[in-house]
């Protein structure tokens, strides 16, 4: 089976600190199958080519990596450019294509080049229910103390007013993509039931979810030296991730045990005044209003391993998001035995039961996330119930035996379906 696949992650690069980090672990798995051959088209972000590259990776595995291309109105590249990709579909002669997400322009071109093979289109988040929550718990003022002498000198650089309204402009772009595929992939029935009340015609799959060995590996223990840590994740600052829940969550915890700490993983590094967003600036005055400068750890973005040396200082997880089509940053705390404190919000009650295997509370509610973070200080019991049934859930939900039978499975019954 030849699979060729269009994604936003560069999967040559093995030490991945992005988003999309269930790919890596995904091909992993897939190229070790007999008779699998995978190949991988990709968008240089860091725009360091100039030219496409193809790099091996493995003898059946293979990425072709794009320069990023000036886009149209339309958001394609040009025609010339477009024909390089056809080129490279053609020359590679796949069985199937899957489209990773509708990020970028791969899911509304790849269906427009009738290629004459069947496409399958995965659904990894949907702007129409970022959109509904995008500014999550912050009130109107605390939007406005978003704004800054940056976004008003350099409008093109983009309020998150601006940041919302150009979210809201790409809806009708993923109604028009998901109309386009006759199979689509999800992964989860919160994505399913979307789906199907926007009266999308076509045939659907759950994806299985894959997590990076590191996570399986880790032996994570409730610490026993005094530390009171949580972390919380995020790929970078965006207030419906809500990272200003688990901030004044942890003032309420810093009231009962002045020396906790709260770790923030993703790519909230500090910069100058141009290029810093409005959020992560009202962040920074947020810790330092609620006395927190001692408590919160940017740590930037880290690789599994090193997200996995935060885990082991730590008591739980904060998962404080407004929306997730899954949340892998969940599970993968799930796979290492930490604790999660969970927003009850878009598919997460799908992975986890309430004071079993997590402890939800209301999304926004940060004094419900500040107990609950009290709670698993105080309760190191049932911090370590958490741990084992969260283990064992994930042990069956998520075992890379699972995982990769349920991937073949979705390729070969469209190829079946097709023949």
């Amino acid at each position: 089976m030849k699979v060729l696949w269009f994604s936003n992650c560069k999967l040559s690069e093995r030490n991945n600190k992005l988003s999309g980090s269930w790919l890596y672990s995904m091909s992993e798995l897939l190229t070790r199958q007999d008779d699998f051959i995978l190949t991988n088209i990709t968008v240089d972000r860091s725009k360091t080519y100039k030219e496409v590259q193809c790099l091996k990776i493995a003898p059946n595995f293979c990425e072709y990596i794009l320069p990023g291309w000036k886009l149209d109105g339309r958001g394609y590249p040009h025609k010339k450019h477009i024909q390089e990709i056809a080129e490279i579909c053609h020359k590679e002669m796949p069985d199937l294509i899957h489209v990773w997400g509708v990020e970028n322009y791969f899911c509304n071109l790849i269906p427009d080049l009738q290629l004459n093979v069947p496409l399958l289109l995965e659904i990894q988040g949907m702007h129409e229910p970022w959109v509904r929550v995008y500014f999550g718990d912050l009130s109107f003022q605390e939007t406005l103390s978003c704004l800054g002498l940056r976004e008003i000198l350099f409008p093109q650089l983009k309020s998150i007013y601006a940041f919302k309204d150009g979210m809201r402009k790409q809806i009708q772009r993923d109604m028009h993509a998901f109309s386009k595929f006759q199979y689509i992939s999800t992964q989860s029935e919160w994505v399913r039931d979307y789906i199907r009340l926007n009266h999308i015609q076509a045939h659907l799959f759950e994806t299985g979810m894959s997590i990076r060995t590191p996570f399986w590996k880790v032996k994570w223990s409730y610490p026993e030296d005094g530390q009171k840590n949580f972390y919380c994740s995020a790929a970078g600052p965006a207030p419906y991730k809500s990272i200003q829940t688990a901030i004044k969550a942890l003032r309420y915890v810093k009231s009962f045990y002045p020396g906790c700490k709260l770790y923030i993983i993703g790519n909230f590094k500090k910069s100058n005044w141009i290029h810093q967003p409005g959020y992560l600036t009202y962040l920074y005055k947020l810790i330092r209003k609620l006395d927190l400068t001692d408590n919160v750890v940017f740590t930037g973005s880290l690789t599994a391993q090193q997200i996995v040396e935060v885990m082991k200082k730590c008591i739980a997880m904060v998962q404080t998001s407004y929306v997730e089509s899954y949340s892998l940053a969940l599970v993968e705390a799930q796979a290492a035995g930490v604790p999660a404190i969970i927003s009850y919000a878009g598919a997460m009650p799908e992975l986890a039961e309430n004071r079993k295997s997590g402890l939800f509370f209301s999304p926004g509610d940060y004094m419900s996330c500040a107990a609950r973070m009290i709670e698993l200080i105080e309760n190191k019991e049932l911090a370590l119930a958490i741990s084992r049934e969260s283990l064992s859930l994930v042990k069956e939900r998520n075992n890379d035996q699972a995982v990769v039978e349920t991937q073949i499975r979705i390729y070969e019954t469209i190829l079946a379906d097709k023949r």
